[in-house]
């Protein structure tokens, strides 16, 4: 993990953005004598991997999209495309998670293992209102404060239907990982138009 003095976590994203650079070298060369699904294999060891580490602390940096554009080359040489043609069908093809789906899954995932950390709006308001189950979005002062996890973990929390925040923790992380899989998120934004089923 690499922060700089004004806790900014490009370091981090140029030493994450370089193994997945110099990985693609790699399964590029692969690819021309193992089949697409042990391609997808060393995918995981070389690149996702890599990305996954405490993405629920860095993932929301502005900077990240430069660790999404490189999985974009990769998922490209996994699946045998063209380079810039549009990879998103890929995603789904191959069960791999985006770098924001895989951001935002690891968020609620801590979200839901510490419910018992945070206070819900029910907690501050005596009388009963609309959104009294929802967690309660921790007040930040700072910007800066807003790219770490209790923030961003309760905003997408907040945002599941009931039913799927109510699911026993291993049916919870099931739903939550196949709806991502099926919805490749391009941006933090997506996932909040992204239709939950249970």
């Amino acid at each position: 993990m690499h922060m700089d003095s004004q806790l900014r976590w490009n370091n981090h994203v140029d030493q994450v953005s370089s193994k997945m650079s110099s990985n693609i070298f790699a399964l590029r060369n692969l690819a021309n004598y193992v089949s697409s699904t042990v391609l997808r294999i060393a995918y995981f060891a070389l690149c996702q991997s890599h990305m996954a580490y405490c993405i629920t602390i860095w993932g929301h940096a502005a900077s990240a999209k430069r660790v999404f554009g490189m999985q974009r080359k990769v998922i490209r040489v996994v699946a045998r495309l063209f380079y810039r043609t549009d990879c998103k069908s890929a995603f789904k093809r191959l069960r791999i998670m985006t770098f924001y789906s895989l951001y935002v899954y690891s968020c609620l995932c801590y979200a839901k293992a510490n419910l018992h950390c945070f206070n819900t709006c029910k907690d501050v308001h005596s009388h009963s209102t609309r959104n009294s189950e929802n967690l309660r979005t921790p007040f930040v002062r700072l910007a800066t404060s807003q790219y770490g996890p209790n923030f961003w973990s309760v905003k997408f929390f907040n945002a599941l239907p009931t039913e799927i925040k109510n699911l026993p923790t291993h049916l919870f992380k099931k739903q939550v990982k196949e709806t991502l899989l099926c919805n490749p998120l391009y941006c933090i934004e997506d996932y909040f138009v992204v239709k939950f089923k249970c």
